[in-house]
């Protein structure tokens, strides 16, 4: 069965047997209560449980004081002292260099303070933000956690762990080594290990499996961002190509009077590379633009953020490297043909004849490449757009307006499960008794934002050797959630108030994953078994509709609900269906619970319009403008680039026109034949970017999140806007080549 995750045991003992790592470290995150001094309000606020060597494999050196101690991440609880973040000693404690020795309280309990974080460590992952760092050993000190032997049961996997890899050490070589310790830990404990291997991965191909939504918008952002580059390499090739016969005498003139072609190719390189600071510091000012559409998303969580957008140093590097390498790659080529002159022909006449049209052919070529590109372009964005509308308008499945929501965590107040469940029956009784409300009820994890899974075996199912079960979204709900989010139930009944701990285990599926392992059998009577500690077999009684879980556009998730008084969390959503303004309601509900327990954190209280605008209607809108405007970005460089192909050719072909005016030539005559000509690159391209297309497009439908493909409708639209734009393109220079005065045509050069 593959996890991303270990127990502590299974970690310590890979720590000190692996010699493929200079260091191995462990972590995982969980909310805490926070207060900065004795007496105060708790906040929660997220703390990263760390191993003693976190910070020193990762390379983070404190700003303030030390990092923890060997024996303070051990299962005896003796380290009760917490690094901060700079964000929290900051705003908490005023950035104090004298805080250190001083206690901050965490779940009730005293901290000593024995560092501070530099500003510039964000943590390890780009959603969270710590607020402090803790040892490992004190977690079942702090956390209310269902097992208490959490830091010595192998069967407990909850830790996610990270290593460096040693100087001259592969990642073969390192996969190998822990093949072997992993058959090892099978041997040694076949109860809880059977099936466990140990798999290492890149940091990229971590991020990229567990993070299919970012991995997806990063393969289009960067396929967008790479077909306006190429489109503006392509028509900067141009521009330099069509000076090229304009200073073939003066390349001659130099070469004459003693210049080396080296020199030459130095100077018009060094030309190339002004052109190419000039377009960086041109798209600095449009990448300022898109981070300011990237700073309007908003984020639906008062401990959750999204990371900084910011142009910083390693932006600004990294777009001065590209701007110098695109200017040599792209400005060396014309600078050779530049230099390449014979001295007698130049000195004596203009450029003309075979020349002139290798490098009309050339400049053919490179209009064909930018409008394959820009349909590239168009494709991959309208795509996108396409998916975010479809969501946007399809809605998640459950209701979004006239409720009202906030979270509370029993957990932090030192609830068990079981105090935490009748504290919760307490807070849904009263707020199904307030004035206003339609419905109330209970969830253990908000729809698109919950990420709480439960590996399951379905009885009487084979799965593939070496897999123990199948991951799952997993909520704990309460009797009416189903009614309060208008989640239609398609078969059996919904959850009971006797659907208790005394009673039999009992579940609701979705009917994604009731197909998926009955097909067209009735799922109702079926049971899945639990994969944990003393996993139950659940009977199913019901069957809803599937919803979104995770995040727009996702494919269809197979879900599991349990009764939360049978499967009790510390932690809930209490939901309010009411009549009229739902954001009149969001502070009754927070007082509500306050009145119960003031000890009990409560955070994130909104309105379900707020929530599902936060999570999906301002993301959506924002990636619409953006992929839309790198779109419009590349369609307005290939007119330039057509217009000026265009504008060259006739520029070269006055006197011939102006002889075929004289002769007879009609104004549409030759406003076709500069037509056919211009168009003739661009039904090349046009015909090259079909076909990069489709390719685009089926490497697009296998991105992890999007079940959607390319519709061919969608080249109904792109292909016409494509030929359309090309054609006004080449029609500006086309009217102006018929409005040619043949006699002053005939006196030029």
């Amino acid at each position: 069965m593959y996890q991303n995750t270990a127990s502590y045991p299974d970690y310590l003992d890979i720590r000190d047997r692996a010699r493929s790592f200079d260091g191995l470290l462990a972590f995982t995150y969980e909310t805490v209560g926070v207060a900065s001094r004795t007496g105060d309000t708790p906040r929660v606020r997220f703390a990263t449980f760390v191993s003693h060597n976190f910070f020193s494999v990762l390379g983070v050196d404190l700003q303030l004081g030390r990092t923890f101690l060997p024996h303070e991440d051990g299962a005896g609880g003796r380290g009760a002292v917490v690094v901060l973040s700079d964000a929290v000693w900051r705003g908490e404690f005023a950035a104090d260099p004298s805080v250190l020795g001083r206690t901050v309280r965490v779940a009730g309990r005293d901290f000593a303070i024995v560092g501070v974080a530099p500003a510039s460590f964000t943590g390890l992952h780009p959603y969270i933000r710590e607020s402090l760092f803790l040892p490992i050993g004190m977690l079942p000190h702090t956390i209310d956690l269902r097992r208490r032997d959490a830091l010595t049961a192998r069967d407990v996997r909850m830790f996610t762990v990270k290593g460096r890899l040693g100087r001259d050490v592969a990642l073969t070589g390192a996969q190998a080594e822990l093949a072997t310790i992993g058959r090892d830990l099978q041997r040694a404990y076949p109860e809880t290990n059977t099936n466990i291997a140990l798999i290492a991965q890149t940091e990229f191909d971590y991020k990229y499996e567990t993070r299919p939504l970012d991995s997806a918008l990063i393969v289009i952002l960067t396929i967008l961002s790479m077909a306006v580059l190429g489109v503006a390499c392509a028509n900067v090739a141009g521009l330099l190509a069509s000076r090229a016969p304009v200073r073939a005498r003066e390349m001659a003139l130099r070469l004459a009077i003693g210049a080396n072609r080296a020199r030459l190719v130095r100077q018009l390189v060094t030309e190339s590379l002004g052109i190419a600071i000039g377009g960086a510091v041109g798209g600095l000012a449009v990448a300022h633009v898109g981070i300011g559409l990237l700073r309007q998303i908003q984020f639906p969580s008062e401990i959750i953020g999204l990371p900084a957008f910011e142009l910083d140093r390693r932006t600004l590097m990294f777009s001065l490297a590209v701007a110098l390498t695109t200017a040599l790659l792209v400005g060396l080529g014309p600078a050779l043909q530049t230099t390449r002159v014979d001295l007698a022909t130049s000195l004596k006449t203009t450029d003309r004849g075979n020349a002139a049209g290798h490098r009309l052919t050339g400049r053919a070529v490179l209009v064909a490449a930018q409008v394959a590109l820009s349909l590239v372009l168009l494709t991959v964005a309208v795509f996108s757009i396409q998916v975010f509308r479809r969501e946007l308008t399809a809605g998640p499945g459950f209701r979004t307006t006239r409720i009202a929501k906030v979270t509370a965590d029993a957990g932090q107040a030192r609830y068990s499960d079981a105090e935490a469940a009748r504290f919760f029956t307490r807070v849904l009784q009263e707020a199904r008794a307030s004035a206003g409300v339609r419905s109330a009820s209970l969830t253990s994890a908000m729809p698109m934002f919950g990420f709480q899974f439960a590996a399951v075996l379905p009885e009487g199912q084979v799965l593939p050797k070496g897999q123990a079960g199948v991951p799952v979204w997993a909520t704990s709900i309460d009797d009416r959630y189903f009614d309060t989010m208008d989640i239609p139930l398609l078969a059996g009944r919904a959850f009971e108030s006797t659907d208790d701990g005394d009673s039999t285990p009992v579940a609701i599926v979705n009917d994604t994953l009731a197909r998926h392992y009955w097909l067209d059998k009735d799922p109702l009577g079926k049971r899945v078994r639990l994969l944990e500690p003393h996993g139950a077999l659940v009977d199913i009684v019901g069957v809803v509709k599937t919803t979104t879980h995770g995040y727009p556009g996702e494919l269809p998730q197979e879900a599991i609900y349990f009764p939360y008084r049978q499967r009790p969390r510390g932690q809930m959503v209490l939901l309010a269906h009411v009549d009229g303004d739902d954001a009149a309601f969001v502070q009754p509900l927070r007082d509500l619970v306050r009145r119960l327990d003031a000890d009990v954190p409560v955070f994130d209280a909104q309105t379900m319009e707020a929530f599902y605008g936060a999570r999906v209607t301002s993301f959506g809108n924002v990636m619409i403008r953006l992929i839309g405007g790198m779109g419009l970005m590349g369609m307005l460089l290939t007119m330039v680039g057509l217009y000026g192909l265009v504008s060259y050719t006739v520029s070269r072909r006055t006197r011939e026109i102006g002889i075929r005016i004289a002769i007879g030539a009609t104004y549409a005559r030759i406003v076709r034949m500069v037509l056919r000509q211009g168009m003739a690159p661009a039904w090349a391209g046009v015909a090259a970017g079909l076909a990069l297309s489709v390719a685009t497009a089926r490497f697009m439908t296998r991105l992890a999140p999007f079940g959607h493909h390319v519709d061919v409708r969608t080249y109904y639209v792109v292909v016409p806007v494509i030929v359309i734009v090309t054609l006004l393109s080449a029609f500006v220079p086309a009217r102006r080549a018929a409005n040619v005065n043949p006699t002053v045509a005939l006196r030029c050069e």
